[in-house]
């Protein structure tokens, strides 16, 4: 199922975050952070499964306080999967967690990037998504803008595994933002001018 978040300081809503319950495999033991036995795996594969399974009704009755423990203890099974962190970032800022949601979402581009043949588009635009909200609108361009032409030009090769999300609709919210941001520094700036000139005629007009 796919379950929309929205923005907790803007109204721009992130894109949609998956919560699989589908069972995931566990990353190679070559790339795994910890080695563990078969039987052991098996078994963290189990907890890992049932906790995006509690993650997911967590988010759907809106406990999302529950979703991210859930997601937070399934991404330290799994530190190696960028599905989970994507997930765990969204939840972060929805919660309004925006810098903790950052690390994570970097985090999981990083780990698609390793292990994926494309980066993880979903990460990608909500990393962007949560740069705007924090007031960072250069970086905020920088991977909605990104994830807008990879998303288009894997979609030209029609490229299988592409995933949709709302990039575009972010991009022109963006750009929309900036105008605004900068017509009111230009408004404030002209403001600013023509008081300091009204002033300065007020002082010549007061000199005998």
């Amino acid at each position: 199922p796919i379950f929309p978040t929205t923005s907790p300081s803007s109204s721009s809503p992130t894109d949609t975050t998956i919560f699989n319950h589908k069972p995931r495999p566990p990353p190679p033991i070559e790339n795994a952070e910890v080695q563990t036995f078969p039987d052991s795996r098996v078994k963290m594969e189990e907890e890992v499964n049932n906790l995006l399974a509690r993650a997911s009704g967590a988010y759907q009755s809106g406990q999302l306080d529950i979703a991210l423990n859930a997601l937070i203890r399934a991404s330290s099974l799994q530190p190696l999967d960028y599905r989970i962190l994507s997930d765990l970032g969204a939840v972060q800022h929805q919660l309004g967690q925006l810098h903790e949601a950052v690390v994570t979402l970097e985090r999981s581009v990083v780990l698609s990037q390793n292990n994926s043949s494309t980066p993880h588009l979903r990460s990608m635009n909500n990393l962007g998504v949560v740069y705007q909200d924090l007031g960072q609108l250069e970086n905020a361009e920088y991977w909605l803008l990104t994830t807008m032409q990879i998303e288009l030009e894997l979609k030209k090769k029609n490229y299988i595994e592409t995933e949709e999300t709302n990039s575009i609709t972010h991009f022109l919210n963006l750009l929309s933002i900036k105008e605004k941001e900068e017509r009111s520094q230009f408004c404030s700036m002209i403001s600013s001018s023509s008081s300091s000139q009204n002033h300065e005629m007020k002082h010549d007009l007061a000199i005998p």
